[in-house]
């Protein structure tokens, strides 16, 4: 009995070993001088933009195959990770970018890493997978199907949207000049000045607040939480 459990032991080690053996980096940088926003499409993975004092625009990518389903083959999975390049393209002052493996249905996970200058506008279409962005100060709009969204902010327009997950924004109250927050099945609470408003229940709950700022909020939750702190 001890024999087979090192066995078993060694096998699972084995296995492991080649998952990391085949993931695969792809990293880019592209100068923000030019560029007033980032639009991202990503299908299966998480996202997270980090906004600071950079010049450039920094993206790591990390490729981690998956099965497509029980009888799937890994193999196929692996050979789409090496097959993937990272598209990119400037229009209209908007730098968009893309994974693209050549199949319509890539069987991989693609965990971004990106940084740039907090004055960069967002747009990021997340289909399963969880969101962080902190200290933007450019305009938000996020589209997530399954996954959690976090969002730390310093201003700007924010609409953020998750299909079934938890949504919150945080950033400070004098900046906005209104938030507004909504669950079709889950609670919404927003944090202001001090209050708490909060709606929770099963069927179509929302939570408004009014302030003097300049920007606004929106989040909207399918099925989950939205929560929305302005300190």
């Amino acid at each position: 009995m001890r024999n087979r459990s090192i066995l078993i032991c060694c096998a699972i080690i084995a296995i492991s070993s080649a998952g990391i053996a085949a993931e695969r980096t792809l990293e880019a940088s592209f100068p923000a001088d030019h560029i007033e926003a980032i639009s991202v499409t990503n299908g299966v993975g998480d996202f997270s933009f980090a906004a600071g004092d950079s010049s450039d625009i920094r993206v790591r990518i990390t490729l981690t195959p998956r099965r497509g389903g029980l009888f799937s083959s890994m193999k196929r999975a692996e050979e789409d990770v090496e097959k993937a390049t990272l598209m990119s393209d400037v229009d209209d002052r908007i730098l968009f970018l893309e994974v693209d493996s050549g199949s319509s249905e890539p069987r991989f996970e693609a965990h971004w890493r990106v940084t740039g200058p907090s004055r960069l506008a967002l747009n990021l279409e997340q289909g399963v997978g969880d969101v962080e962005v902190t200290g933007s100060a450019g305009d938000i709009e996020m589209e997530v199907g399954v996954g959690t969204a976090s969002l730390a902010v310093l201003g700007g327009d924010v609409n953020v949207n998750v299909g079934v997950g938890n949504g919150t924004v945080r950033g400070p109250a004098g900046a906005f000049r209104s938030a507004d927050g909504a669950a079709g099945v889950g609670g919404t609470v927003i944090e202001a000045d001090g209050d708490v408003e909060n709606s929770s229940g099963f069927v179509s709950h929302s939570s408004s607040w009014r302030g003097d700022g300049t920007y606004t909020i929106e989040l909207e939750v399918g099925v989950g939480d939205a929560k929305i702190t302005l300190e």
